[in-house]
């Protein structure tokens, strides 16, 4: 849904400029009026949770409609509606001011019940479902915005998200772990990531013990072909446990950020 949100204001923001700079010229170009229907099309998936955009989607259907009859007559009369001088459409161009998404305006958990879950020691307050299958898919492909870069995202927990990584998986030690001398270093033969640098994960036999090094961006298409059920089994028990501890670290810590989107963490800085 946060998708369907982004595109939208960033078709508009863009068709926006285009329309005020050619308000006054009849060879306008109708596929802007088009761009602006597909993102129309898309704010429909968030007509329920989003009454905002609701109205703002119809509105701007008006403002489509004036503006494609306009150019079909060849009105140069200057009596279009314009986004630059439509004074009674200042409160839409306010809605559309250019800004990264809300994550709070699109995002909310608060009607999900929540369960303590004691682990060992430490109490993870978790959402709860009634059946396996309402659970939804934990990755998400996010086409970015003017702050965000594109790629595939995870949702950690309400308003923490994280783009993955996909890196070098090496079967020795090497830019796992920062440099102490960061980027005072003059040894050229340093092993280790200064900022700036990529970091290169370790492969290991107790992770993967097919292929230790598998998910390395250049040989994860023919290495998936070796690897076994067991040896995900494997994969899936450090990584899910990790990913566990980030959790309860996020909940707990109260230096933790309520919210943010962490992105370019294989990068040493």
């Amino acid at each position: 849904m946060t998708n369907c949100v982004a595109y939208l204001e960033s078709t508009l923001r863009r068709v926006i400029n285009d329309m005020t700079k050619q308000i006054g010229n009849k060879k306008r170009e109708t596929s802007d009026l088009r761009q602006v229907a597909t993102g129309i099309a898309h704010s429909d998936f968030c007509r329920e949770a989003l009454p905002r955009l609701t109205d703002l989607s119809k509105r701007l259907e008006d403002i489509i409609i004036q503006l494609r009859d306009d150019i079909i007559s060849e009105d140069d009369s200057g009596k279009s509606q314009s986004w630059a001088d439509a004074s009674e459409y200042a409160d839409v161009r306010d809605d559309i001011k250019i800004r990264s998404p809300s994550i709070h305006e699109y995002q909310e958990h608060k009607d999900i019940p929540t369960h303590e879950y004691w682990v060992g020691s430490a109490k993870l307050k978790v959402p709860v479902v009634q059946l396996l299958k309402e659970i939804p898919p934990s990755l998400y492909y996010f086409s970015g915005d003017e702050v965000h870069p594109p790629g595939i995202y995870i949702c950690i927990m309400p308003n923490i998200y994280v783009q993955i990584p996909f890196t070098r998986v090496l079967t020795e030690e090497h830019r796992s772990v920062p440099c102490s001398l960061k980027s005072t270093c003059t040894d050229h033969n340093c092993s280790f990531a200064h900022p700036g640098a990529p970091f290169f994960r370790v492969g290991s036999t107790l992770k993967c013990p097919s292929v230790p090094n598998y998910g390395d961006i250049d040989t994860i298409d023919s290495d998936v072909q070796e690897v076994t059920l067991t040896d995900i089994r494997m994969l899936l028990m450090n990584a899910l446990a990790d990913i566990g501890a980030v959790y309860y670290w996020f909940q707990v810590n109260g230096d933790a950020p309520k919210e943010c989107v962490m992105k370019d963490i294989d990068i040493c800085d």
